[in-house]
């Protein structure tokens, strides 16, 4: 429930609540009562935050900060308030869904990349607002094809968007090579977003380009061996021009070249072996930032296996079209062969690299600078909604909540050297923060519990930022339904919801508790079935979808299953009525 508000004018209360854009920067605004947690400070109990003109105007104890009379008073009594958080590790031009990287898997045959580009494009401002939704208030994408400079502008002049800073495209310090032996995907094409570096004076020549883009970032994409000659004159030239230089390598070797090389930001976790401790010690004396991206590493083998498993929250705050193309390796006519199906029958769940955990927590421990950021667009790492499961992965390898706050927010703005300007509620940074109903200093879990999201000043509710439609649940529900989780497939339901046969009126099934019960039932007796949407009709509250059984592996074993009508109600599934398919004669 949003807490009353003591105002003295109504316009400024009524923008507040419904996040209206430029209507609550000209008065201050005061956030009192929460307990203020910043990176590496104690949170205060009873605090105050006075905002104005998109920046924090002051920050503390209610006995030290003075209220502006002028101000409006925000009461959040019992709610805590921490810096938004950032996603040091994205990329717009990727989806997150199947055909995204042809280089990896080339469906093409089924979507071109043409389309899927074209599809990205027009949804970006869903995409923006999933980040927003999550409370990621700053996102930097760390190299794409040079729209991405357009994304920025965008994203930069949109209400519902994260403030965006992007690399332009990578550069290799040589041909890189695809897996037919020719040139590799991603450097074709008329805008690619990998670059192959030929000479040094070429390797300059694209610094200086993306420098005159006002590039946030410059990536450099190796693996491993002495640092090139075309490497050493982009960091070169990188450094004179002020750029902070980032490296891709998730080998051990590739990493100790960059960070003699003079790498700023290492944007993968090294995965091939244990980091030495002089290598670690070298890092922190540099001010060599990791960016450890664990949870994209989840992508592969998932599809691998076709055993998806997802977070509540992925099935929750992910685009469920996006995940939804995940589950088409069910039903596309692929061959598989004998080693495939075997992996897809044994469906091993997926466990973040050991080296990878182990390897992060020295880190930290040895004071390297690490912050949060996923990778998100590949396959199977969603926008925005991934961000919870890399905090999950990353608790996992022992960081403490106060260590993965400090990772998810100022140790995101040091990724930019822009420490100053964001990253921690203090006076005179920009005001970026989230209200929460829960302690994140407890579990860093726990910032997905907003209360309201402020970017630069402007507060916004949750449910305002992101409005999921009928298909929008209906697709949730499906895709729960494929991954075989009952929970997050009961979670898409009314509390009374009604299942029933047609042409029967009378109720098949009543209430959610039934239905999660039926259905975890049946996932476990039929854990390889799924089911793919021949048709699909919206009518305002109303989806109807055709549907046809479908098997994990064995293309062969398919049926029609009938026709679902699903009534949406309040975001949740009130009604479902089936028609099965007439009996063959």
């Amino acid at each position: 429930m949003f807490m009353p508000l003591k105002r003295k004018t109504g316009t400024t209360a009524l923008a507040l609540a419904l996040g209206i854009p430029g209507m609550a920067q000209a008065t201050p605004r005061a956030y009192v009562g929460a307990t203020l947690v910043n990176p590496g400070a104690a949170p205060i109990a009873n605090a105050v935050v006075v905002l104005k003109d998109g920046r924090v105007l002051a920050a503390g104890p209610a006995a030290k900060v003075k209220v502006p009379a002028d101000a409006e008073r925000v009461d959040v009594s019992g709610k805590w308030i921490m810096p938004g958080l950032v996603d040091s590790h994205i990329h717009f031009f990727q989806s997150g869904g199947l055909y995204t990287r042809p280089d990896g898997r080339d469906l093409r045959a089924y979507r071109s990349y043409e389309e899927e580009q074209a599809l990205i494009r027009k949804n970006l401002p869903d995409t923006f607002a999933r980040y927003l939704r999550c409370g990621i208030t700053g996102a930097i994408d760390m190299g794409g094809p040079n729209w991405n400079y357009e994304v920025r502008a965008l994203a930069n002049q949109t209400d519902l968007a994260p403030h965006v800073w992007v690399a332009g495209p990578l550069l290799t310090p040589g041909p890189l090579q695809g897996r037919d032996g020719g040139p590799h995907f991603l450097t074709t094409g008329q805008d690619p977003p990998v670059i192959a570096g030929t000479t040094e004076e070429a390797a300059r020549a694209e610094v200086r380009r993306q420098a005159a883009l006002h590039g946030d970032v410059f990536k450099m994409w190796v693996s491993e061996g002495p640092t090139t000659a075309v490497q050493k004159a982009a960091y070169d030239e990188a450094r004179k021009l002020g750029m902070r230089v980032a490296v891709h390598s998730t080998s051990l070797a590739g990493a100790t070249e960059a960070v003699a090389s003079g790498a700023n930001i290492l944007v993968h976790s090294v995965l091939d072996k244990p980091i030495p401790g002089a290598l670690m010690a070298e890092m922190k004396r540099r001010g060599v930032i990791l960016i450890p991206t664990l949870v994209v590493f989840r992508g592969g083998p998932l599809l691998h296996a076709r055993r998806y498993a997802f977070d509540p929250w992925e099935y929750e705050l992910a685009n469920p079209h996006v995940m939804g193309t995940l589950f088409d390796l069910l039903h596309l006519p692929l061959k598989l062969d004998e080693a495939a199906t075997k992996a897809i029958q044994e469906g091993r769940a997926w466990e973040a690299p050991a080296v990878a955990l182990d390897n992060l927590r020295r880190l930290v421990a040895a004071g390297v600078t690490v912050a949060t950021g996923t990778d998100a667009g590949n396959p199977g790492t969603f926008h925005g909604a991934s961000y919870f499961t890399e905090l999950k992965l990353m608790a996992q390898a022992g960081l403490s909540p106060q260590e993965l706050l400090a990772c998810s927010t100022l140790n995101g703005a040091k990724v930019l050297g822009k420490e100053k300007e964001f990253g921690s509620v203090v006076a005179g940074k920009r005001a970026d923060l989230l209200v929460l109903d829960a302690d994140p200093l407890q579990d860093m879990l726990n910032a997905r519990r907003i209360h309201l999201v402020v970017k630069a000043g402007q507060a916004h509710l949750p449910a305002a930022i992101l409005k999921p439609s009928a298909e929008d649940v209906v697709q949730r529900q499906l895709n729960a339904y494929n991954a075989r989780d009952a929970v997050a497939f009961a979670a898409t339901y009314a509390p009374d919801v009604a299942i029933r046969n047609l042409p029967e009126t009378a109720d098949l099934m009543k209430g959610r508790e039934a239905l999660q019960a039926r259905y975890a039932d049946m996932f476990q007796k039929r854990p390889d079935q799924a089911v793919h949407i021949l048709h699909r009709v919206k009518d305002g509250p109303f989806v109807i979808d055709q549907e046809q059984f479908v098997h994990r592996w064995d293309g062969s074993k398919t049926a029609f299953a009938g026709t679902a009508i699903y009534e949406v109600k309040d975001g949740l599934i009130q009604t479902v009525w089936f028609l099965k398919a007439p009996a063959t004669k």
